[in-house]
Parts: structure tokens; sequence; C-alpha cells
């Protein structure tokens, strides 16, 4: 039996998006799970964001995440040591600190 399904969704203003984070860019690109980090890749492939990622840490909720990153072309600056919100709240405070 299936217990959930996840629904990939295109934000309808992804190109609004990506035009604030060429303009002023972001501190920090953030993925709770494997899942999000594969919606967002779809919207912006590594080839598009890799020079943004110079000076855009990506953190990631724990190693599962981490790895999906990794496979998707991005290296992950923030990997939480618990996995969860909490614990990648600390990592993030911990990184920028």
């Amino acid at each position: 039996a299936e217990v959930y399904r996840t629904v990939p969704a295109v934000p309808p203003d992804a190109e609004t998006i990506w035009t604030e984070l060429e303009r002023n860019g972001f501190d920090v690109v953030v993925f709770a799970s494997p899942s999000a980090a594969s919606a967002f890749a779809r919207i912006y492939p590594a080839a598009r964001l890799g020079p943004l990622t110079d000076h855009t840490a990506i953190a990631v909720i724990g190693p599962t995440t981490a790895h999906a990153v990794k496979d998707l072309g991005w290296n992950p600056a923030i990997v939480a040591g618990q996995s969860t919100m909490q614990g990648l709240l600390h990592a993030i405070t911990e990184h920028f600190g």
C-alpha cells in the first residue's frame, strides 16, 4: 500500500527566484530531503547553479540528503549532525556564527 507520494511542482515564479539569486545571491539554500533537492535540481540544474554556489552555502538535514545533493553535482557546505530541523538550524547557525 502506498503511504505517501512526492509530487514535484514548479513554482510559478521560478524565473523570478533565479533572477534574484543571480542579482543578490542567497547566503544559504536548505534541503530537508533528497526529494526536495531533486525537485530543486529539475528547476535549477547544477550547470546553471554552479557559479552561484561559490557564494551560497548548501545546507542539508543529514547524510542521506548530503549524498543525494552530491549526486546532483553540488557540494553541501553544511550537514546537520542530528537529522532534525533543530539539528539543521544549529548547523546553519554554527556555520555562519
